[in-house]
Protein backbone atom coordinates (compact mmCIF):
# COMPACT_ATOMS: atom_id res chain seq x y z
CA UNK A 1 0.00 0.00 0.00
CA UNK A 2 1.18 3.47 -0.99
CA UNK A 3 0.90 5.98 1.60
CA UNK A 4 0.63 10.43 0.79
CA UNK A 5 3.96 11.58 2.17
CA UNK A 6 3.52 15.22 0.36
CA UNK A 7 4.89 17.44 3.14
CA UNK A 8 3.55 20.23 1.56
CA UNK A 9 0.55 18.95 2.45
CA UNK A 10 -1.61 21.46 4.82
CA UNK A 11 -2.92 18.34 6.74
CA UNK A 12 -2.82 14.26 6.53
CA UNK A 13 -6.43 12.59 7.33
CA UNK A 14 -5.79 9.23 9.90
CA UNK A 15 -8.61 7.79 10.73
CA UNK A 16 -12.38 8.75 11.26
CA UNK A 17 -11.67 12.38 12.37
CA UNK A 18 -8.44 12.23 13.84
CA UNK A 19 -5.54 14.32 11.89
CA UNK A 20 -2.08 14.49 11.83
CA UNK A 21 -0.50 18.30 10.48
CA UNK A 22 2.71 17.21 8.94
CA UNK A 23 4.66 19.95 9.55
CA UNK A 24 3.75 20.61 13.22
CA UNK A 25 3.68 16.83 14.36
CA UNK A 26 0.49 17.48 16.32
CA UNK A 27 -2.80 15.38 16.09
CA UNK A 28 -6.36 17.63 15.68
CA UNK A 29 -10.10 16.77 15.08
CA UNK A 30 -12.56 17.32 13.22
CA UNK A 31 -16.04 16.45 13.83
CA UNK A 32 -18.85 17.33 11.02
CA UNK A 33 -21.75 14.77 12.28
CA UNK A 34 -24.98 15.37 10.91
CA UNK A 35 -27.86 16.67 11.86
CA UNK A 36 -29.89 14.28 14.35
CA UNK A 37 -32.95 14.84 16.32
CA UNK A 38 -32.82 15.76 19.74
CA UNK A 39 -33.75 12.33 21.35
CA UNK A 40 -31.87 9.87 22.87
CA UNK A 41 -30.91 7.75 19.80
CA UNK A 42 -29.49 10.75 18.24
CA UNK A 43 -27.37 12.21 20.64
CA UNK A 44 -26.40 8.78 20.65
CA UNK A 45 -25.10 8.76 16.95
CA UNK A 46 -23.91 12.59 17.80
CA UNK A 47 -21.55 11.33 20.43
CA UNK A 48 -20.86 7.70 18.47
CA UNK A 49 -19.54 9.87 15.42
CA UNK A 50 -16.72 11.40 17.58
CA UNK A 51 -13.54 9.38 16.98
CA UNK A 52 -11.32 9.36 20.21
CA UNK A 53 -9.28 6.49 20.91
CA UNK A 54 -6.50 7.40 23.40
CA UNK A 55 -9.28 9.69 25.25
CA UNK A 56 -7.25 13.26 24.27
CA UNK A 57 -11.02 15.19 24.48
CA UNK A 58 -12.46 12.88 27.45
CA UNK A 59 -13.01 16.08 29.81
CA UNK A 60 -15.06 17.18 26.66
CA UNK A 61 -16.83 14.19 25.37
CA UNK A 62 -17.70 13.31 29.05
CA UNK A 63 -19.93 16.03 29.41
CA UNK A 64 -22.24 14.26 26.41
CA UNK A 65 -22.10 10.86 28.17
CA UNK A 66 -23.72 11.86 31.50
CA UNK A 67 -26.21 13.73 29.25
CA UNK A 68 -27.17 10.20 28.07
CA UNK A 69 -26.71 8.68 31.54
CA UNK A 70 -29.09 11.24 32.55
CA UNK A 71 -31.46 10.07 29.84
CA UNK A 72 -31.32 6.41 30.59
CA UNK A 73 -31.83 7.40 34.42
CA UNK A 74 -34.95 9.14 33.70
CA UNK A 75 -36.38 6.31 31.36
CA UNK A 76 -36.86 8.36 28.00
CA UNK A 77 -37.87 6.37 25.00
CA UNK A 78 -35.09 6.15 22.15
CA UNK A 79 -37.47 8.47 20.07
CA UNK A 80 -38.99 10.83 22.80
CA UNK A 81 -38.17 14.58 22.69
CA UNK A 82 -35.57 15.28 25.85
CA UNK A 83 -37.30 16.95 28.45
CA UNK A 84 -35.75 20.94 28.64
CA UNK A 85 -32.75 20.65 31.22
CA UNK A 86 -31.10 18.30 29.08
CA UNK A 87 -31.90 19.87 26.03
CA UNK A 88 -30.38 22.61 26.62
CA UNK A 89 -27.35 21.14 28.18
CA UNK A 90 -27.04 19.33 24.75
CA UNK A 91 -27.84 22.20 22.52
CA UNK A 92 -24.49 24.51 24.85
CA UNK A 93 -22.37 21.21 23.74
CA UNK A 94 -23.17 21.17 20.03
CA UNK A 95 -22.13 24.57 20.00
CA UNK A 96 -19.23 23.77 21.51
CA UNK A 97 -18.51 20.63 19.38
CA UNK A 98 -18.32 23.35 16.24
CA UNK A 99 -15.41 23.97 17.83
CA UNK A 100 -13.70 21.28 17.96
CA UNK A 101 -10.81 21.77 15.07
CA UNK A 102 -9.33 24.54 17.54
CA UNK A 103 -8.19 21.17 19.43
CA UNK A 104 -4.39 20.44 18.98
CA UNK A 105 -2.37 18.12 20.93
CA UNK A 106 1.51 17.57 19.95
CA UNK A 107 2.31 13.75 19.02
CA UNK A 108 5.63 14.17 20.25
CA UNK A 109 6.41 12.82 24.40
CA UNK A 110 10.14 13.81 24.06
CA UNK A 111 12.20 16.75 22.50
CA UNK A 112 16.00 15.28 22.60
CA UNK A 113 16.13 11.25 23.21
CA UNK A 114 19.93 12.14 23.86
CA UNK A 115 19.58 14.11 27.01
CA UNK A 116 17.41 11.98 28.61
CA UNK A 117 17.24 11.31 32.68
CA UNK A 118 14.89 9.40 33.47
CA UNK A 119 11.02 8.53 32.42
CA UNK A 120 8.14 8.39 34.94
CA UNK A 121 4.57 7.59 34.18
CA UNK A 122 2.09 9.75 36.44
CA UNK A 123 -1.48 8.18 36.22
CA UNK A 124 -4.27 10.42 38.07
CA UNK A 125 -7.63 9.14 39.57
CA UNK A 126 -11.23 11.10 40.26
CA UNK A 127 -14.68 10.22 41.04
CA UNK A 128 -17.95 12.17 40.95
CA UNK A 129 -21.82 10.95 41.69
CA UNK A 130 -21.49 11.58 37.64
CA UNK A 131 -18.18 10.09 36.38
CA UNK A 132 -15.32 8.42 37.38
CA UNK A 133 -12.23 8.74 35.05
CA UNK A 134 -8.13 8.43 35.05
CA UNK A 135 -5.63 10.20 32.89
CA UNK A 136 -1.85 9.23 32.21
CA UNK A 137 1.12 11.42 31.44
CA UNK A 138 4.63 10.94 30.75
CA UNK A 139 7.00 12.70 32.63
CA UNK A 140 10.75 13.37 30.94
CA UNK A 141 13.58 14.99 33.13
CA UNK A 142 16.52 15.63 31.11
CA UNK A 143 20.43 15.74 31.96
CA UNK A 144 20.37 19.79 30.90
CA UNK A 145 17.74 20.11 34.17
CA UNK A 146 14.63 20.79 31.01
CA UNK A 147 11.47 18.84 32.61
CA UNK A 148 8.39 17.79 30.13
CA UNK A 149 5.18 16.35 30.70
CA UNK A 150 3.14 15.16 28.07
CA UNK A 151 -0.33 14.07 27.84
CA UNK A 152 -0.50 10.01 26.94
CA UNK A 153 -4.01 8.76 27.48
CA UNK A 154 -7.62 8.94 29.44
CA UNK A 155 -10.44 6.52 29.95
CA UNK A 156 -13.47 7.70 31.55
CA UNK A 157 -17.06 6.05 32.80
CA UNK A 158 -20.07 7.47 33.65
CA UNK A 159 -21.42 6.80 37.00
CA UNK A 160 -23.66 3.58 36.99
CA UNK A 161 -27.78 4.28 37.21
CA UNK A 162 -27.67 2.64 40.49
CA UNK A 163 -26.24 5.01 43.01
CA UNK A 164 -23.10 4.12 44.86
CA UNK A 165 -21.14 5.67 47.96
CA UNK A 166 -18.37 8.32 47.13
CA UNK A 167 -16.06 6.08 48.29
CA UNK A 168 -16.71 3.74 46.16
CA UNK A 169 -16.49 5.62 42.88
CA UNK A 170 -13.71 7.16 43.77
CA UNK A 171 -12.60 3.11 44.15
CA UNK A 172 -13.54 3.02 40.62
CA UNK A 173 -11.52 5.44 39.48
CA UNK A 174 -8.79 4.06 41.17
CA UNK A 175 -8.83 0.86 39.37
CA UNK A 176 -9.55 2.26 36.29
CA UNK A 177 -6.48 4.09 36.39
CA UNK A 178 -4.50 0.83 37.52
CA UNK A 179 -5.83 -0.54 34.44
CA UNK A 180 -5.16 1.97 32.44
CA UNK A 181 -1.41 2.30 33.51
CA UNK A 182 -1.24 -1.56 32.90
CA UNK A 183 -1.93 -0.67 29.06
CA UNK A 184 0.33 2.05 28.35
CA UNK A 185 2.83 -0.23 30.13
CA UNK A 186 2.09 -2.89 27.99
CA UNK A 187 2.37 -0.67 24.64
CA UNK A 188 4.63 1.63 25.08
CA UNK A 189 8.20 1.02 23.77
CA UNK A 190 10.64 3.28 26.00
CA UNK A 191 11.96 2.57 29.25
CA UNK A 192 9.90 4.05 32.30
CA UNK A 193 11.94 4.15 35.07
CA UNK A 194 9.14 4.85 37.74
CA UNK A 195 5.27 5.04 38.13
CA UNK A 196 3.30 6.75 40.22
CA UNK A 197 -0.74 6.65 40.86
CA UNK A 198 -2.05 9.93 42.10
CA UNK A 199 -5.78 10.03 44.03
CA UNK A 200 -7.57 13.09 45.98
CA UNK A 201 -9.29 10.98 48.35
CA UNK A 202 -7.10 9.93 51.55
CA UNK A 203 -9.93 7.54 52.31
CA UNK A 204 -8.94 5.24 48.93
CA UNK A 205 -5.46 5.21 50.36
CA UNK A 206 -6.36 3.59 53.27
CA UNK A 207 -8.01 0.75 51.59
CA UNK A 208 -4.97 0.48 49.31
CA UNK A 209 -2.18 0.66 52.20
CA UNK A 210 -4.48 -1.71 54.30
CA UNK A 211 -2.97 -4.82 55.73
CA UNK A 212 -5.19 -5.70 58.75
CA UNK A 213 -8.51 -5.37 57.76
CA UNK A 214 -11.09 -7.35 55.67
CA UNK A 215 -13.04 -6.04 53.27
CA UNK A 216 -16.61 -6.62 52.07
CA UNK A 217 -16.61 -8.35 48.53
CA UNK A 218 -16.94 -4.66 46.35
CA UNK A 219 -14.07 -3.15 47.82
CA UNK A 220 -11.94 -6.07 48.56
CA UNK A 221 -12.06 -7.42 44.99
CA UNK A 222 -11.07 -4.03 43.87
CA UNK A 223 -8.32 -3.49 46.64
CA UNK A 224 -6.83 -6.75 45.28
CA UNK A 225 -7.04 -5.88 41.46
CA UNK A 226 -5.06 -2.73 42.60
CA UNK A 227 -2.65 -4.10 44.79
CA UNK A 228 -2.00 -6.69 41.97
CA UNK A 229 -0.77 -4.36 39.28
CA UNK A 230 1.05 -2.19 41.81
CA UNK A 231 2.76 -1.32 45.33
CA UNK A 232 0.73 0.46 47.45
CA UNK A 233 4.17 2.49 47.31
CA UNK A 234 2.91 4.03 44.18
CA UNK A 235 -0.07 5.28 45.43
CA UNK A 236 0.16 9.56 46.47
CA UNK A 237 -1.92 12.13 47.53
CA UNK A 238 -3.09 14.95 45.60
CA UNK A 239 -5.83 18.00 45.96
CA UNK A 240 -8.24 17.96 44.11
CA UNK A 241 -7.07 22.20 42.80
CA UNK A 242 -4.06 20.28 41.29
CA UNK A 243 -5.62 16.81 40.05
CA UNK A 244 -6.04 16.78 35.88
CA UNK A 245 -8.76 13.76 36.84
CA UNK A 246 -10.93 16.48 38.38
CA UNK A 247 -11.42 17.92 34.85
CA UNK A 248 -12.87 14.25 33.45
CA UNK A 249 -15.48 14.07 36.29
CA UNK A 250 -16.46 18.29 36.07
CA UNK A 251 -15.81 18.51 32.25
CA UNK A 252 -14.33 21.42 29.97
CA UNK A 253 -15.62 23.44 27.46
CA UNK A 254 -13.25 22.12 24.38
CA UNK A 255 -11.86 26.00 24.36
CA UNK A 256 -10.56 25.26 27.76
CA UNK A 257 -8.08 22.29 26.80
CA UNK A 258 -5.73 24.34 25.09
CA UNK A 259 -1.92 23.74 24.44
CA UNK A 260 -1.11 25.77 27.62
CA UNK A 261 -3.65 23.71 29.82
CA UNK A 262 -3.53 21.89 32.87
CA UNK A 263 -5.17 18.91 30.52
CA UNK A 264 -2.29 18.40 28.18
CA UNK A 265 0.68 19.59 30.16
CA UNK A 266 -0.54 18.14 33.25
CA UNK A 267 -0.18 19.61 36.75
CA UNK A 268 2.11 22.42 37.68
CA UNK A 269 4.06 20.34 40.07
CA UNK A 270 5.13 17.67 37.93
CA UNK A 271 7.20 20.30 35.54
CA UNK A 272 9.20 21.18 39.32
CA UNK A 273 11.92 18.62 41.19
CA UNK A 274 10.22 16.01 42.98
CA UNK A 275 11.04 18.12 46.49
CA UNK A 276 8.38 20.49 45.53
CA UNK A 277 5.67 17.55 44.93
CA UNK A 278 3.00 17.58 47.40
CA UNK A 279 3.55 16.44 50.55
CA UNK A 280 2.40 13.00 51.73
CA UNK A 281 -0.56 13.48 53.91
CA UNK A 282 -0.76 11.11 57.25
CA UNK A 283 -3.20 8.04 56.34
CA UNK A 284 -4.36 6.36 59.40
CA UNK A 285 -5.47 3.14 59.59
CA UNK A 286 -8.81 1.84 58.12
CA UNK A 287 -11.57 2.52 61.03
CA UNK A 288 -13.06 -0.57 62.67
CA UNK A 289 -16.54 1.01 62.07
CA UNK A 290 -16.07 2.09 58.26
CA UNK A 291 -18.96 0.05 56.62
CA UNK A 292 -17.13 -1.36 54.10
CA UNK A 293 -15.00 -3.25 56.50
CA UNK A 294 -16.34 -7.11 56.60
CA UNK A 295 -17.97 -7.96 60.47
CA UNK A 296 -16.27 -11.04 62.62
CA UNK A 297 -19.11 -12.87 64.30
CA UNK A 298 -18.27 -13.83 67.37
Amino acid sequence: KLYDMDFSSELTDRALGVKWHVERDEFLFTSLPDKQPVTKRGILKTVSSIFDPLGFLTPFTVRAKIILQNLWRSRCGWDDPIDPCNSIAWDTWLQQLKLISSFKLSRCYITNPEDIALRELHCFTDASELAFGAVCYMRTQYHSKQITCSLITSKSRVAPIKPMTMPRYELQGAVLGARLTYAVQEEIDVPIESIHYWVDSTLVLQYIYNETKRFKVFVGNRVAEIRESSDPKQWHHVDSKENPADDITRGLDITKMGPESRWIRGPEFLLKDPSHWPEPPEVLPVDSDDPEVRRINV
